[in-house]
């Protein structure tokens, strides 16, 4: 690892550590449409910021999510779509970006599991036969 490697390297792992455990998820709604797996609300407790409409995004083993955006239309018809925040430092919104992504994770298995329990309630009722 070059000098600089190290030092962005560590850039990162101090930014990581700083949003490490910073974040919740408030709400999650699974799309599962290509890449996109869903969007999800985020409460930030160090800044007393919430933000809504956070997509979250899987290609191989590699998740990230990314802020809301706006969808533009060009002259030929192409669609792109443009931030309306970000970090000036890649390495804070990578940082962002996986603890972010472990906060929605945990809420969607726990909401799968609570979901598979209220499954599992409804068809315990239905087998007693009286």
């Amino acid at each position: 690892m070059t000098p600089k490697e190290s030092l962005l390297f560590k850039d990162y792992k101090n930014a990581y550590k700083r949003f490490l455990m910073t974040i919740e998820c408030t709400k999650y709604k699974p799309v599962n449409k290509g890449a996109l797996l869903g969007f999800a609300d985020l409460y930030i407790p160090k800044f007393g910021i919430e933000v809504f409409g956070c997509a979250i995004f899987e290609k191989g083993t590699h998740k990230w999510v990314t802020f809301p955006q706006k969808e533009v239309t060009d002259e030929l018809g192409v669609k792109k779509y443009f931030s309306h925040l970000r970090f000036k430092e890649k390495s804070h919104m990578d940082a962002f970006s996986n603890a972010a992504v472990q906060a929605i994770m945990k809420k969607a298995n726990a909401s799968q599991a609570a979901a598979s329990g209220r499954k599992e309630e409804q068809e315990s009722d239905e087998e007693i036969p009286f």
